[in-house]
């Protein structure tokens, strides 16, 4: 693909995203609301047959897991459907956020994990380090050649101490934050007022920061 052909490719789609809008419903806060009527609440739960407990479908797992992605700087709010059960109500609302709080506490066991991964390859490069000066200093000639091998183990341990140090954590980190916008969203009433308003590409993009 020549230059020009490439400029302008990119020329129509920076046009059609300027375009792109999203109707989003807002709470007088300013909260983003998740509407969940009654026909999606009784999607949302499955019987468990071997101990008759109730959970939440993998496919609405999924829906929420999308809605915290596009909301992530957002605070929520979630309204049920006027017509609920008080019952299915606070079934719902208990589930929701044992999801999220599972999702929390997962997070944290792994981050805990990644801190210790990144300080056993961090320390072992080191030490691989040292190895080197060693050989180097009081090695014979003929065995220095073992100081290259040693050069690239040192190198992969340090290198995979700096990926999951500013690659991964940060990552795993702002899926923590996500999962916490959404586990401290608040239930409202079925009196409280939304407002539809339209958002841009550009300004999606910035909740989704």
């Amino acid at each position: 693909m020549i230059f020009k052909e490439y400029r302008d490719l990119k020329r129509i789609e920076k046009e059609e995203l300027k375009k792109f809008t999203q109707r989003v419903p807002y709470d007088k806060d300013d909260n983003v609301v998740l509407q969940l009527w009654d026909n999606e609440m009784k999607k949302s739960f499955y019987i468990d047959a071997n101990d008759d407990s109730i959970s939440l479908t993998s496919d609405f797992k999924n829906y929420l897991l999308t809605f915290r992605d596009s909301f992530a700087a957002e605070n929520i709010s979630v309204k049920l459907d006027p017509k609920s059960s008080v019952q299915s109500k606070q079934k719902f609302e208990k589930l929701y956020q044992s999801f999220f709080k599972f999702n929390i506490l997962k997070l944290a066991k792994e981050l805990k994990a990644n801190l210790r991964n990144i300080l056993i390859c961090f320390f072992a490069g080191l030490l691989v380090i040292t190895m080197i000066v060693l050989i180097e200093t009081l090695a014979h000639d003929d065995l220095k050649f073992i100081s290259i091998i040693f050069e690239i183990l040192a190198w992969v341990f340090i290198w995979e101490a700096f990926d999951m140090l500013f690659f991964k954590r940060p990552k795993m980190r702002t899926d923590q934050l996500k999962n916490y916008h959404m586990y401290r969203a608040k239930f409202v009433n079925d009196k409280t007022t939304v407002n539809v308003r339209e958002i841009s590409y550009k300004e999606k993009s910035k909740l989704n920061k």
